[in-house]
């Protein structure tokens, strides 16, 4: 998500994300007509990674957050099924693919969901 919109606190991973998103765009003008190249813009995913590293302060609020994660299986399975399209980008989740267009067309929203669900 940080690729579509910033929130506070997200410079230095909002700015790694825009980076290689770059470079991968770069990277499939040069590989074209020889090879695809995807770039996959996960959102929130239910990982240990997510799990441990989520600002909740309780076990009932990280279970509540962690329902709100996509799925690790639904990535890769529109993963595959995206570089068998040859897609050369990909937001995994239909919930995940509605924020990041909602949050596109209006930062502001994105912005204050973004402060509400990790910064509050």
């Amino acid at each position: 998500m940080s690729h579509y919109f910033s929130y506070p606190g997200s410079c230095v991973y909002g700015a790694s994300k825009d980076a290689l998103a770059s470079f991968a765009k770069s990277l499939g003008f040069m590989l074209s007509g020889t090879s695809n190249v995807l770039t996959v813009f996960p959102g929130p995913t239910r990982t240990d990674q997510a799990k441990e590293n989520s600002p909740a302060m309780t076990v009932e609020e990280e279970e509540a957050r962690a329902k709100n994660r996509l799925d690790p299986k639904v990535t890769a399975r529109e993963t595959w099924e995206a570089i068998a399209r040859g897609d050369a980008t990909l937001v995994p989740g239909a919930g995940i693919r509605a924020m990041a267009a909602k949050a596109a067309r209006d930062p502001d929203w994105a912005a204050e969901m973004m402060k509400k669900t990790q910064l509050e």
